[in-house]
């Protein structure tokens, strides 16, 4: 429901998760799903599909003559003040329900001409939660009405409104619903026999009764006083199967002729059952019936132990169901950390020197094991010309074949790995053993499994190598850069301080020259700038000791990585712009724009926590130590403000591009923006 209570109006193919609709409980509850029509009211029908597109059994049709799904979340109400009606309740469908699809046939549709339907969802308190009006063409004989379906552990409904000219049978049957039409004739009523005068015996009573130890109508020692039977009576067709109560709610089935065929097969059975019983208790006596029933209670008890069984096993397999889906969780999270560059290693050792021995140490037990016999295996029964030694020699150069052909294929994956390419090399690998099992089949040819984890492991280890040594390398030059960095600040604060200091003496002297000739006013002034010098020469001092003092800068380059792209960083310098002209270099095809500049006491910090508040942003999210992140600058001045910083030097929020709105980079569109 939208705007406090007004029904969505769905459209067709528009998708609305049903919490949109009814609320947080709308999954927990009933719906209700109705039909109405400008004519006569079609009639509602609604298929349960299974994961596989199709129905899991006939009795997935919900309808007239099947008005309640199997685990009882569908049902067919039948003819309503408002029109047809269907009840669902998702949070009762099997696990293996992926979609409900609701259609509807008869009707108007059946009438041609172009007719208006219309469909409303309510609530279990029949509030409105969703309406939709579409006209049916008079081509049509069925529609596709609605469907509800499950996405990521949400139930969903989507409006389809889509027609089938062949009516409510080629609907059904699109979803794997095997149609047939009834043909069966009426069920006959037992007449009982009569005697020579035309008076009829006493009527046969039902097997319920016969069962339940009733006085049987004929003869017996019991029943002396009945007439004997008409010697050419015989037993009457079955009678009519009477039919269970429906459940409260549940319309009562209509008398149609579409059965699915096992609902007809199960009608058959029951019918030839209750031939067979009458035929059979047409001549039993009492005692004779009492031991039927016997046998059907041992029967019924046997079946109930049996449905224990099954139930106990249904349980076992549900646990091992859950452990199944844990596992393949676990495999999914492994995957979607791979799809984005987290490498997972399968061999956790300390440095890339641990790799390599332990790799050198695997590559010598492969050399030692790859050997006819004990890398692959063959038939030791193999004859050539009836001769055993001929084909043992041939099955032994067969073999040395299919390792050659192993080995070159695991040695090129090895060749070629790259740390995110183990996963498919592996397969590959595995593609190649069942290939070589497959072509000597005929002589029993087969890498062993030994030798193939072997191998695998080696692919496993090159991979971790190189990933490890592509970070091993990653921090050496994250290193170099910083030894780098600090040697220039450095340099920097010594250049200063030395030019400080011949300011000061500089002063110093001025000053001793003014007050020896009585010049107090000049002398005031001299005072004054050799105070401020003083004070730069302190500052510089702690500049020097404090090591996390320092500018955060945030800067752009719209030429080369367009207008959503900063880096975010951090410099020691005494001048800023000195760091950012330099990363300005031939690196990149033009100069880096200021936007922002923060002094601050422990911009080591400042840095990494700005890095950690755009992390899911960042454009590199393998190495972190690349500072460049999908953001603008007004977030991260946004982002700044929320931290309270109060030293914000310099901010400005769009780029100049000099240079690169002096090459037509605008007009030239060389790069997306």
């Amino acid at each position: 429901m939208v705007d406090g209570g007004s029904p969505r109006i769905l459209r067709p193919g528009e998708a609305v998760p049903l919490q949109e609709l009814g609320g947080p409980h709308a999954l927990e509850g009933d719906l209700h799903v109705t039909l109405a029509a400008s004519g006569s009211v079609p009639d509602l029908v609604a298929l349960l599909i299974g994961t596989d597109g199709r129905v899991r059994t006939d009795d997935d049709l919900v309808f007239y003559n099947n008005p309640v799904s199997s685990d009882g979340a569908v049902a067919y109400q039948g003819s309503t003040g408002d029109g047809e009606s269907l009840r669902l309740r998702c949070s009762a469908l099997d696990a293996d329900v992926a979609r409900v699809i609701v259609g509807c046939a008869g009707g108007v549709l059946d009438e041609g001409g172009t007719a208006q339907l219309a469909l409303a969802i309510t609530d279990g308190h029949r509030n409105q939660l969703a309406v939709a009006r579409f006209p049916a063409d008079e081509a049509y004989r069925g529609m596709i009405l609605l469907e509800v379906y499950r996405r990521a552990d949400q139930w969903r409904c989507r409006l389809l409104a889509q027609g089938y000219s062949t009516g409510l049978a080629g609907l059904v049957t699109d979803f794997g619903v095997r149609v047939e039409e009834d043909s069966t004739p009426p069920p006959a009523v037992i007449t009982p026999p009569a005697d020579r005068h035309g008076v009829p015996f006493a009527s046969p009573v039902t097997p319920a009764q016969q069962l339940a130890g009733q006085p049987a109508p004929f003869p017996s020692p019991s029943n002396p006083g009945v007439p004997p039977p008409s010697p050419s009576w015989a037993p009457h067709p079955p009678l009519p199967v009477p039919r269970s109560p429906e459940p409260a709610g549940v319309a009562p089935p209509r008398s149609r002729g579409l059965f699915t065929s096992r609902r007809r097969q199960q009608l058959e059975a029951q019918n030839a059952e209750l031939n067979a019983f009458i035929a059979r208790s047409g001549a039993l006596d009492n005692a004779a019936i009492a031991a039927e029933r016997d046998r059907l209670t041992s029967e019924l008890a046997e079946l109930a132990a049996e449905a224990q069984r099954r139930r106990s096993d249904l349980a076992d397999l549900d646990h091992r169901l859950q452990n199944l889906r844990g596992q393949i969780e676990q495999a999914e999270g492994e995957a979607e950390l791979q799809d984005v560059g987290v490498y997972r290693y399968r061999h956790r050792l300390d440095d890339a020197v641990a790799y390599k021995a332990a790799l050198e140490r695997l590559k010598d037990t492969i050399r030692t094991t790859a050997k006819p016999g004990v890398a692959v295996s063959g038939s030791p029964q193999w004859t050539v010309d009836g001769s055993i030694v001929k084909g043992r020699a041939m099955v032994r150069e067969v073999s040395k074949l299919m390792l050659r052909a192993y080995n070159a294929d695991a040695d090129h994956a090895v060749r070629t790995m790259r740390s995110y390419k183990l996963d498919s090399a592996l397969a590959r690998l595995d593609t190649t053993r069942s290939t070589i099992t497959r072509l000597g089949k005929t002589m029993r040819i087969e890498i062993s499994e030994n030798y193939h984890g072997l191998r695998r492991s080696e692919l496993e280890l090159t991979a971790d190598y190189l990933s490890k040594v592509e970070q091993e390398k990653d921090r050496q030059r994250a290193l170099r850069e910083q030894q780098r960095e600090d040697r220039k600040v450095e340099e920097e604060i010594a250049r200063k301080q030395a030019q400080l200091d011949k300011e000061r003496q500089r002063y110093a002297t001025a000053l001793a020259q003014l007050e020896a000739g009585g010049d107090t006013a000049a002398a005031a002034q001299v005072r004054a700038q050799l105070t401020s010098v003083t004070a730069a020469l302190a500052g510089l001092a702690q500049r020097r000791e404090n090591l996390r003092l320092g500018h955060v800068y945030v800067i752009s380059n719209v030429g080369a990585f367009g207008h959503r792209m900063v880096k975010i960083g951090m410099t020691r310098r005494l001048e800023p712009e000195d760091r950012i002209r330099e990363l300005g270099d031939a690196s990149v095809p033009f100069r880096f724009d200021k936007h922002a500049l923060i002094l601050s006491e422990d911009a080591v910090e400042l840095e990494a926590w700005l890095h950690r508040r755009f992390r899911d942003r960042a454009v590199n999210r393998v190495n972190t130590r690349r500072e460049f992140f999908y953001v603008t600058p007004a977030e991260v001045r946004d982002a700044l403000a929320e931290r309270g910083e109060q030293f914000l030097v310099e901010f400005n929020e769009v780029a100049d591009a000099a240079e690169w709105h002096q090459s037509d980079g605008p007009d030239r569109a060389v790069l997306p923006t």
